[in-house]
């Protein structure tokens, strides 16, 4: 799996700011962020990934398959 990369363009002016103010807090803050939307992009990926297999399913594999108890 791939690590998706993320791009931000942020004016100068603000980078400036960041920089000088609170640039630790800042990185702290902005690897937050970015490990929050890790985890949601994968949630969503592993979401889509199940819909997938579950929409594929065959009806014997639906009723537990050949031979199934139940």
């Amino acid at each position: 799996m791939t690590t998706p990369i993320i791009q931000l363009e942020l004016p100068r002016a603000l980078l400036g700011r960041a920089h000088v103010q609170a640039l630790d807090e800042a990185r702290e803050l902005i690897a937050f962020l970015l490990e929050n939307y890790r985890q949601e992009l994968e949630g969503a990926q592993r979401r889509q990934a199940y819909e997938a297999y579950y929409a594929a399913r065959t009806p014997e594999d639906k009723s537990g398959g050949i031979g199934a108890t139940g």
